[in-house]
């Protein structure tokens, strides 16, 4: 019996030509790679953004923000992530933006940061704020570099 392999893409490797910035909340830039939604994860520790492309432009609005010490889990686990993928999908979910950080410390700062900066829609019932429209239509967009 043949058995099909499956692609694993590696961290630090986009397929996506292109990495972003997202801004914290006190205006520090953080760089992302950026990936198609589809793309397989080995376990890596990141801070995430689901972001969907502005028209035919190169740049983003964050949909989601999270961190995970497993990416590969969080892209595969479909039921856990059911809602926040069911709304992104909505939203027009096509790329996931990675920061690479081992320390947890540092990526629920990360992750904290962007949610205040950035107040992607789909996080609105986690934080339980009100969330400007602005933030789906893109007006604070990652900017590529």
């Amino acid at each position: 019996m043949q058995q099909t392999a499956e692609i694993v893409y590696l961290p630090r490797a986009p397929l996506v030509a292109c990495e972003c910035e997202w801004p914290g909340d006190h205006g520090r830039p953080f760089h992302f790679h950026v990936y198609p939604k589809n793309t397989s994860f080995i376990r890596a520790e990141a801070v995430f953004v689901f972001a969907s492309r502005i028209g035919q432009t190169m740049r983003f609005a964050p949909l989601y923000v999270g961190q995970t010490s497993d990416l590969r889990a969080v892209m595969t686990d479909l039921v856990e992530m059911a809602d926040i993928w069911v709304g992104a999908e909505e939203l027009g979910f096509d790329t996931v933006h990675v920061h690479y950080e081992h320390s947890e410390h540092r990526r629920r700062s990360i992750r904290s940061e962007l949610l205040r900066s950035l107040n992607p829609v789909l996080n609105r019932d986690i934080r339980g704020a009100d969330i400007p429209p602005q933030a789906v239509t893109g007006a604070i967009p990652g900017v590529v570099w």
